[in-house]
């Protein structure tokens, strides 16, 4: 495996336990002003080059293109390196059944928190299949007034009328910014605070403003306004939680600087509703105990 080091030429993991944590360490070292951070592969056998590049080649073959672009080759340079949050760790509560609290709305996968990677996604979307599937054999044909599907429609559809506005992806990528920048690894309420007023500007000033030329880009209008949602979900649970709470196998996805400790009260889900007209409740639940297969 190469090493991480900063600016310095200082290796940053040196335990198993440190590797584990490698996303929360880079954020820190971030902070305390000791990037840019770097992979360095250059004293790994020919044999590991080969398998990183077949790797490259298999899983992402884009990687290979941005090497090329920026004149970096493997076994000469160091590689630098950018860091996201990996993950937001929530998504709608589900019964064993994978049913959600909206009838004939199944939940699987990642989606969930629950269940990560392929095994989990293909148990419980097997799962989540099965019982849709019962459900609307049984349900027969939905009925919703006329009136609301025209609504529904014209919504959905208004980028498309529109001449000119604003790309989704402009929108997209500047949530995404915010997030990853304020409401990251370490957060503050100081900064949360700020990013969520950021937040509701961004859904009152250029969600109306969105603009489609495609279907696609109509789905990424969609998906844009989703996004805002659910990061706006985000903020708010992380605002209420007043501790610092570690996710599995000991990296750190919400550290709070005004909280640093982990409290034992809080062990429990931080649960938001929201109603037809887009106001959010904010509360907690115990988490459930294992059933036993």
């Amino acid at each position: 495996m190469g090493k991480l080091i900063n600016r310095n030429g200082e290796v940053l993991l040196n335990t198993p336990e440190e590797s584990i944590m490698r996303c929360f360490i880079m954020q820190k070292k971030i902070i305390e002003g000791r990037s840019p951070l770097y992979w360095d592969l250059r004293d790994l056998p020919e044999d590991a080059l080969k398998m990183y590049e077949r790797e490259m080649s298999n899983e992402y073959p884009i990687t290979k293109q941005w090497f090329k672009q920026r004149n970096l080759d493997i076994r000469k340079d160091l590689i630098p390196m950018k860091l996201d949050p990996c993950c937001v760790m929530g998504g709608p509560l589900v019964d064993e059944r994978r049913r959600t609290s909206v009838p004939g709305l199944y939940a699987a996968g990642a989606t969930t928190a629950f269940a990560r990677a392929i095994v989990g996604a293909s148990v419980t979307g097997d799962i989540a299949a099965e019982e849709a599937s019962v459900y609307a054999s049984a349900i027969g044909q939905p009925e919703a007034p006329e009136a609301y599907l025209r609504r529904l429609e014209e919504e959905i559809c208004a980028p498309l009328a529109r001449g000119e506005g604003i790309n989704p992806k402009e929108l997209e990528l500047a949530v995404r910014e915010l997030v990853t920048n304020d409401v990251g690894y370490f957060k503050s309420e100081n900064m949360m605070e700020y990013a969520l007023g950021k937040l509701l500007d961004y859904r009152r000033d250029f969600t109306d403003k969105l603009t489609a030329e495609s279907p696609h880009e109509l789905m990424r209008c969609c998906e844009a306004r989703s996004i805002i949602d659910y990061a706006e979900m985000h903020i708010r649970a992380s605002l209420y939680r007043k501790e610092t709470r570690f996710r599995h196998l000991a990296n750190y996805v919400h550290y709070s600087t005004d909280y640093p400790d982990t409290d034992p009260a809080w062990e429990k889900w931080v649960v938001i509703e929201r109603d037809d007209g887009g106001e959010m409740t904010i509360g907690t639940r115990e988490v459930p105990e294992l059933k036993e297969a």
